[in-house]
């Protein structure tokens, strides 16, 4: 994934009964792609409420700026 130039990020979705272990261990998996993303430029999100509270978490990891984020949902 490190030559991902777009991604479209959309209705992601947990089960109301998955415990917070288990949505920390999801959060951990998607962060750490976002890691391996060397060349990431548009990031679109639509209906992601998993990142609540942790997008900018996510974006830090991140190398290079993005030239497009949408947002949205």
């Amino acid at each position: 994934m490190s030559n991902l130039r777009k991604l479209f990020f959309s209705h992601v979705c947990v089960s109301a009964y998955a415990s917070q272990e288990e949505k920390d261990q999801l959060m951990d998996d998607i962060t750490s792609q976002f890691a391996k993303m060397d060349s990431l430029q548009s990031l679109y999100l639509d209906g992601v409420f998993l990142l609540d509270g942790r997008l900018c978490q996510v974006l830090r990891l991140l190398k290079t700026p993005l030239e497009t984020l949408s947002i949205t949902n």
